[in-house]
């Protein structure tokens, strides 16, 4: 495997670097010598592509005919089933959908084109991505472009903007090596490239089951003589972009032995573990209440795919705050009883969409309003009203 060299040792404070690298970047990208950077090889992104099927020749072949472009539309055939939840509480944003995802394929035979920072660049710099990203937000807007060596052969762009994230990566990013089988064949590819940031046991863990070798897999900044790039964009959905099923499918099927042997009985509530956002202020409530259900505690920190695969496999009943550790929803038995928990003012669906290609019975509560210290609605903290909770836990297990 290919990694990162490793980072020098540094005397200021994170927060006060990342400033300073941040108004640093700012500089490059509109100074009048930045010509002159550029002859240093010291780059920075400079904008953003948001690639569909309909612009695709347009945006990135631009008369270049060393880039081929393929796209195909994917699209369930059915819509999901309406979800659980108590009276007064229903959310258009938890309704039926009918999800559709878009791929466009990049066949890029140009040295010009690079793979940095978790993300794929064309030759002026601008990232090539999803159209719905929120570029603003990205982390490769503040910072020095990493140096990228040149590769001999196909590298396949295997990331995203967070692929250290767990669900980005067994939902969104892991599932391109389906695509990529299914065009080229994943033996026909030398390297995958997964981005920068962290590199994880559950990495590790799930490209070893996709057949993927760890002495194939690139970190580092690089061009190629071919980059293979699948960059697909999701139906929107009161502004969550669930993944298609096939998705859902193949990340599955990688443990399809463990799944055949788990059938269990077990009730769990799965805590948010060590977090310092999204947190369930009364959790001590909401346990002792799930208690007199014959729920258990258990918590993902720590443990292997392996171990995650068996615990939610062997549940006949989940409840747990939104949060990555959901993400194990793909490996859950048909029937098995979900019950998300989301804090006011925030939701998503991609959890919803996973129950239902699992076949299981969902519901939903939504948490009370509460004084926030986070302003993004993504890390808002929970307080969940336990006669609400009650409510829902006698309609679904009395």
């Amino acid at each position: 495997m290919i990694s990162n060299p490793k980072p020098s040792q540094h005397l200021l404070p994170f927060s006060l670097k990342r400033k300073l690298s941040a108004l640093a970047v700012q500089y490059l990208r509109k100074s009048p010598i930045s010509s002159l950077f550029k002859a240093l090889g010291v780059f920075v992104c400079n904008s953003y592509v948001p690639l569909t099927a309909a612009n695709a020749e347009k945006m990135v072949r631009k008369g270049r005919d060393n880039i081929k472009v393929n796209s195909v539309l994917e699209v369930n055939h059915f819509y999901t089933k309406p979800a659980r939840c108590v009276d007064q509480q229903e959310l258009q944003s938890i309704s039926p959908i009918k999800v559709e995802a878009e791929i466009v394929l990049l066949d890029i035979r140009n040295k010009n084109f690079s793979l940095r920072n978790n993300h794929l660049l064309d030759d002026g710099m601008n990232v090539i991505d999803e159209h719905s990203i929120q570029f603003n937000k990205l982390p490769i807007r503040k910072k020095v472009l990493s140096k990228a060596v040149s590769l001999e052969g196909r590298v396949a762009y295997l990331s995203n903007t967070d692929p250290s994230n767990y669900y980005h990566w067994m939902c969104r990013t892991l599932p391109l090596l389906r695509i990529y089988d299914e065009w080229h064949g994943l033996d026909a590819i030398d390297f995958f490239y997964v981005g920068q940031s962290p590199f994880c046991d559950f990495h590790r863990e799930s490209l070893i089951r996709a057949g993927v070798p760890l002495e194939r897999v690139i970190q580092r900044a690089c061009t190629a003589d071919r980059i293979i790039a699948a960059i697909i964009n999701r139906s929107r959905h009161y502004g969550s972009a669930p993944i298609i099923e096939k998705s859902y499918i193949f990340s599955r099927n990688l443990f399809q032995e463990e799944l055949k042997s788990n059938y269990g009985k077990e009730r769990i509530y799965v805590a948010r573990g060590n977090v310092q956002r999204r947190r369930l202020m009364n959790e001590t409530e909401v346990i002792s209440l799930l208690k007199e259900y014959g729920f258990k505690v258990v918590s993902m920190d720590g443990k292997t795919l392996q171990e995650q695969v068996k615990i939610f496999s062997n549940s006949e009943a989940i409840v747990a705050p939104h949060g990555a550790a959901l993400t194990n929803l793909l490996f859950i038995q048909p029937k098995t009883k979900v019950i998300e928990l989301f804090p006011y003012g925030f939701v998503n669906s991609c959890y919803y969409v996973l129950s239902n290609y699992g076949k299981a019975d969902y519901s939903y509560l939504q948490g009370e309003e509460i004084i926030q210290t986070h302003t993004d609605p993504h890390h808002f903290d929970l307080y969940i009203d336990i006669h609400k909770l009650k409510q829902l836990c006698k309609q679904i297990f009395s």
